[in-house]
């Protein structure tokens, strides 16, 4: 499969306001928003996810949407979130053991987590419980996109810009061989 990044989706990507910015992890640092990290599994497997016990996840592309109001920010919460190893606090570290970062697509104002979920739950199976633990309402903040990645990001992206009228960027990310290796099941 061709390498995917957001930020090559996101350049065709055109909102009212025009193509999302692109921006850095250090320039979101501080800042406050909404995003949407897209992961890359190589293979259908099983994975423990903390509480929420054995989860059966098909192989293919996911969308987990978040939210960063600390100090640190966005910057801080995407880093994490791309750093490799960590201690296992939320449920997408379980996932982020397997799954390969792709990309993200932050929302700079005016779009809250709980709503640009309920807005992909509308058009994407999710996976019941995942990332949602401190948002009863929602069902789920992890939604998967299938098989081929541009096509995954501009669903997304169409869905959160129906809605919103808030700022959009592309995180820029590293070429995908700086990333660690997708682990495959034994």
């Amino acid at each position: 499969m061709t390498p995917f990044s957001i930020e090559e989706a996101g350049s065709r990507m055109s909102t009212d306001s025009g193509a999302p910015q692109t921006v850095s992890i250090v320039e979101l640092s501080g800042r406050a928003g909404t995003y949407v990290l897209f992961l890359e599994l190589a293979s259908t497997c099983k994975i423990v996810v903390g509480r929420l016990g054995a989860i059966q996840f098909d192989g293919g592309h996911y969308a987990y949407v978040g939210s960063a109001r600390g100090p640190g920010g966005l910057g801080a919460r995407l880093k994490r979130h791309l750093s490799r190893p960590k201690r296992k606090r939320w449920h997408i570290d379980f996932l982020l053991e397997r799954a390969r970062p792709r990309g993200a697509m932050v929302f700079l104002s005016g779009l809250r987590e709980d709503s640009l979920a309920a807005v992909l739950k509308s058009s994407l199976p999710s996976i019941r419980g995942f990332g949602a633990s401190d948002d009863p309402a929602s069902e789920s903040h992890l939604f998967y996109l299938g098989s081929e990645p541009f096509e995954a990001a501009r669903r997304v992206a169409e869905l959160a810009r129906r809605t919103t009228r808030c700022r959009t960027a592309v995180l820029g990310t590293r070429s995908p061989a700086q990333y660690p290796p997708v682990k495959h099941p034994a």
